[in-house]
């Protein structure tokens, strides 16, 4: 699952809380 490779401790702050909001409900799913 490539969300897991964006789930970084360093990549999370690096991809932006936009992003991070915006793909958060189906990254909770996904956990």
């Amino acid at each position: 699952m490539q969300m897991m490779e964006l789930w970084d401790g360093r990549s999370v702050p690096r991809i932006g809380i936009g992003t991070w909001a915006a793909v958060a409900p189906r990254a909770g799913d996904g956990l």
